[in-house]
């Protein structure tokens, strides 16, 4: 199979994976830091709070499109390589059939609840997010599998330069509002997506169509896109909500706030995306096994934390300057949601943890809880405290879902040890 003679013989030491996780998504931070920067100033706080908002909403309904699909396939090729051919197939199936349906569901849902966003953002984000950027995860899950980070890094750093270089090229059009700029996003992930695929075909060749695997991902999937989808909610339900109870302008100033501090996370995620395929190799026998990485990946994140708040509150006055006036206020935001940075950076460490040593269903349904919590909390919260009900919304959905995910965990360890 060609999969073996192009993508296995490229596999990498862990200690290169991380390193090309780390690279690829240092890049994916200045690249995105640029988009980000070059699209709030084009747009303005207002548009730029239009687009997201409704960005917010359809990230929340992304994971169903391929219905963890993509997670088993980097779970299972792990573990046996010889698999691959078919759980590629699975996805593009499942990614086929679910992502279109969404985007139906989501174009009704939404003019109930963003009813003043105009119905083509959501087209054109739809579309780009449930179904053509997906098939850039589907090629960057299958690299991981193979424990090949450095293509995995640089797939998704061709997603985000190419993106970035569309919006250098939007500043020069004359129209610059979140409906033009939602339309040149969908040419974007058009285009690395179909690229994506063909590229993944190119070393690995042609899926396989396995029937057997559809009931197997339903079984298994929908632990893995609840999951995620509960994490969407707690983390985007406050800019949704934030739309709906307050004005645009601050809608605006508050994305922009909390996009800084998602820069601030990822290089923290590319530490542990790089070792996903590792923890599902060891966590075959338990949890267990998993406590000294977790222990040792707890202490850079909180060191890492430390550096960049300081180095936060340095260069936060700044922020006006360079996206402009109407954000001066995301300043002050920043800083107050800082404490999103450690928190959420532990739960993905201790979430993935439980994923790798088999128990993602428990991970799900901790998640789905405390989405549910942070959807009422937030409702009336953020109805009376405008951001700052926002912030406490999230902080405490983070705070709640961290105690949840160490209790889990120590009644993991425990079980695993009278078992012996």
């Amino acid at each position: 199979m060609r999969i073996k003679t192009s993508l296995s013989l490229l596999r990498s030491s862990t200690s290169n994976n991380v390193l090309w996780a780390i690279l690829g998504n240092l890049g994916r931070v200045v690249s995105q830091g640029a988009y980000f920067i070059i699209l709030a100033k084009t747009l303005g706080v207002e548009q730029f709070g239009v687009f997201s908002s409704a960005f917010a909403l359809v990230n929340v309904a992304s994971p169903f499109s391929m219905f963890g699909s993509g997670n088993l396939l980097v779970m299972n090729v792990a573990r046996d390589r010889d698999s691959f051919d078919r759980f590629f197939g699975n996805c593009i199936i499942f990614l086929t059939i679910s992502g279109f349906i969404l985007l139906a569901a989501l174009l009704v849902l939404a003019g109930f609840i963003l009813p003043s966003t105009p119905v083509l953002i959501v087209l054109f984000l739809g579309m780009g997010e449930l179904v053509f950027y997906r098939l850039v995860d589907i090629a960057a899950q299958a690299f991981q599998a193979f424990e090949n980070m450095k293509l995995a890094a640089n797939t998704y750093l061709l997603a985000s330069f190419f993106r970035l270089a569309l919006s250098i090229a939007f500043v020069f059009i004359p129209v610059h509002n979140a409906v033009a700029w939602s339309f040149i996003y969908l040419i974007s992930n058009i285009s690395v997506g179909v690229f994506a695929l063909l590229y993944l075909t190119k070393l690995a060749g042609l899926p396989k169509f396995d029937k057997s695997l559809i009931t197997y991902t339903f079984k298994n999937g929908w632990a893995y896109s609840l999951g995620i989808s509960a994490t969407s909610i707690y983390s985007d339900v406050d800019k949704i909500y934030l739309s709906r109870f307050d004005s645009l302008a601050v809608t605006g100033y508050y994305n922009a706030a909390y996009r800084i501090i998602l820069l601030l996370i990822t290089p923290l995620q590319a530490l542990v995306y790089a070792l996903n395929t590792r923890m599902f190799q060891s966590g075959q026998n338990g949890v267990s096994g998993l406590i000294p990485l977790l222990r040792r990946i707890l202490y850079i994140i909180l060191i890492y934390s430390l550096v960049s708040f300081l180095l936060l509150l340095l260069f936060r006055p700044l922020i006006p300057k360079i996206l402009g006036a109407g954000f001066s206020s995301s300043s002050v935001v920043v800083v107050t949601m800082f404490m999103i940075v450690p928190l959420a950076s532990i739960n993905y460490v201790i979430g993935d943890v439980l994923m790798g040593a088999g128990y993602q269903k428990a991970r799900s349904v901790i998640q789905i809880i405390v989405a549910i919590f942070a959807s009422i909390f937030g409702f009336f919260v953020i109805q009376k405290y405008s951001w700052q009900g926002g912030i406490m919304t999230s902080v405490c959905s983070q705070s709640v879902l961290l105690l949840s995910l160490v209790i889990i965990l120590i009644h993991f360890v425990l079980k695993e040890k009278n078992a012996l």
